[in-house]
């Protein structure tokens, strides 16, 4: 009995260490799956934004060249933009409803404000030529604003930048402006002290 506890003791202990190991190892995979999963939805819904404001683009540029007569489009064209036209539009309201569900707060409020500021900017209609100019430019600073959000929440902001072996004059650079933004820091709490 004495040489049986401590075996007994021995494989209880064993047990015990495969059950919390076993239960760390789900805990970590369920956690890994989920943070994926609200990568993907997040990815889905920045790239269906932008993807929605690069139609809308097109649109304009395709209703600009007919004002400028440098394509006439016909009754039956112009009828099938300004419908593609609102389902775009339609498309940024959903995706803006989406990301203040999926992105980080933040985020959510910047794509709330592009999209404020768009639906600000259109008419219920195609606009006429003269505004055609504002519109584009609200939605080239919303291509911006969107492609930011998207390399801040996605954390895909490191592509774009350069590589020592690629390209090692635009490295250096990038690395001094860095190195000239932290002693800028570095200068200005000095003087605060």
């Amino acid at each position: 009995m004495a040489a049986i506890l401590p075996e007994l003791l021995k494989s209880m202990l064993q047990l015990l260490g495969a059950a919390l190991v076993a239960w760390l190892a789900v805990r970590w995979a369920l956690a890994r799956f989920k943070s994926e999963r609200m990568w993907e939805r997040q990815f889905s819904v920045l790239s269906d934004l932008l993807s929605a404001v690069f139609d809308l683009s097109r649109m304009l540029r395709e209703w600009d060249d007919h004002f400028s007569e440098k394509h006439i489009l016909s009754g039956a064209r112009i009828a099938e933009l300004r419908e593609q036209y609102e389902r775009q539009r339609q498309r940024i309201r959903d995706c803006s409803i989406l990301a203040a569900i999926v992105v980080p707060v933040e985020a959510a409020e910047k794509i709330a404000t592009v999209e404020s500021d768009l639906e600000k900017a259109f008419d219920s209609q195609l606009g006429d030529h003269i505004s055609l100019g504002r519109e584009r430019r609200i939605l080239n600073d919303a291509k911006r604003e969107i492609l930011r959000i998207a390399w801040d929440t996605l954390g895909t902001r490191d592509l774009h930048r350069p590589r020592l072996y690629e390209n090692p004059r635009a490295w250096l650079k990038m690395k001094n402006e860095e190195r000239l933004s932290y002693s800028d820091e570095a200068l200005a709490s000095r003087k605060k002290e």
